[in-house]
């Protein structure tokens, strides 16, 4: 019988880089804080008391935040200052609420006025949020009732929710588009695991966790415009490349029109001694095309480097963490985005020294042609419990939250 040791080698080598001076301990910017809690002006937390992304996920257009709570079943839009001027909710969790969007309340805690509207609809368990330029809002949402079994045996009980800017819902999207009336003919979402909207206010859908993702795209009215599939069969491949095995790391919606980025690892293999030998060469991230429904371009190209350990020897952390290892990967950097100009965003975390909790890392942005235009080294809290993942704006500002004890803290990364 054939061992298998895999073995990840990591590190960084982006095309097209030159020396550009690194902006060290960038300190991020607190926007808004919420305690952690069950009313109204609070978020969600998981039965641990952490809060993790599958319990809150945000998005941000036009100058508001849009936070969704899986956990007090909720939608909050949020202004820079924490002011909360909308909420969607499940009147089981809130039945003290009242729908307000005829005869709503006035805030007057800043120089200028907010209305403040409550919108019932019984959500469950919302998700993936995003929002389009006129404040629209989509948000992934289980309709347990109308449950179906679809291709696999998969279970298939999720559709799209649009509301506009005030709460009010305008219709259910499913695979085949939308309506107003939940039917027969809107049929359901097995996971939607990425919602966004491009430049023109179009919906970019991507269904699935497997190697073969499903990808709609739907019309600010909800027509579906196409449905494709992405596959690996569609990589433009080299002759070397042929025998490599290639593992679809993610997916991200473009800002551009019919854009999706789409990230590869290329990893080979060696059969030395009845032991299979797998290591990661590079990765590299491609851009998408929706409409032609191909690959029509590679945007950047990361291959991986060693820490050398024998110079840190001295100490008992990296001892104690590493043992008797010479070297040891540094961990890839990770894509986030592209901005409305095609810059590209990337972060990689530090290589924990001292303890396996990652609190430091180096944000960088490159130009559309893969050279390095800033470096800012980022580091968070250190009596946080969680941070988020990094959300990149249309115009270049890299979101994120912070979770500790008994709070969630939105920030800035790159301000």
């Amino acid at each position: 019988m054939k061992k298998y040791i895999a073995i990840s080698l990591l590190s960084l080598c982006l095309t097209g880089c030159f020396t550009v001076k690194e902006k060290k301990n960038t300190q991020i910017k607190h926007i808004f804080t919420f305690p952690i809690g069950y009313d109204k002006e609070e978020l969600g937390f998981l039965p641990e008391k952490r809060t993790s992304e599958a319990a809150l996920d945000f998005c941000y257009n036009n100058g508001f935040f849009y936070i969704s709570d899986k956990i007090n079943n909720k939608i909050l839009k949020v202004t820079e200052t924490g002011v909360i001027i909308l909420t969607i909710y499940n009147q089981e969790n809130y039945p003290y609420l009242v729908p307000n969007n005829s005869d709503a309340d006035f805030d007057s805690s800043e120089n200028y006025e907010y209305l403040k509207l409550y919108s019932s609809y019984p959500l469950d368990q919302p998700r993936t949020i995003a929002a389009d330029i006129e404040k629209n809002i989509y948000i992934v949402n289980r309709e347990p009732l109308h449950k179906k079994y679809g291709e696999r045996n998969l279970i298939e009980d999720e559709f799209i929710l649009k509301f506009d800017s005030h709460g009010k819902l305008m219709y259910k999207i499913g695979k085949n588009g939308s309506s107003t009336v939940l039917g027969e003919n809107i049929e359901p979402f097995n996971y939607v695991n990425k919602v966004a909207t491009d430049i023109n206010s179009n919906l970019i859908v991507i269904e699935g966790y497997s190697e073969e993702l499903k990808i709609f795209k739907y019309s600010k009215d909800g027509e579906l415009l196409y449905q494709t599939i992405l596959s690996k069969n569609k990589l433009p491949l080299s002759k070397n490349e042929l025998n490599n095995t290639i593992l679809l790391i993610d997916t991200i919606p473009g800002y551009l029109e019919n854009e999706v980025l789409v990230i590869y690892q290329f990893v080979s293999r060696e059969t030395t001694n009845s032991i299979e030998l797998f290591q990661l060469e590079y990765e590299k991230i491609f851009r998408y095309n929706i409409k032609d429904d191909k690959i029509d371009k590679m945007i950047l190209k990361t291959s991986p480097e060693y820490e050398d350990l024998s110079k840190l020897k001295f100490n008992p952390a990296v001892t104690e963490l590493y043992g008797d290892m010479k070297q040891i990967q540094r961990p890839m950097p990770i894509f986030i985005g592209c901005d409305s100009y095609s810059n590209i965003y990337m972060y990689q975390e530090k290589l924990p020294l001292d303890s396996l909790i990652i609190k430091d890392f180096k944000l960088m942005k490159y130009n559309e042609n893969g050279r390095m235009e800033s470096l800012h080294h980022i580091r968070f809290d250190y009596d946080i419990v969680y941070n988020s993942k990094i959300y990149l704006t249309n115009n270049g500002r890299t979101l994120s939250y912070i979770v500790k004890e008994n709070e969630v803290t939105f920030v800035s990364v790159n301000d």
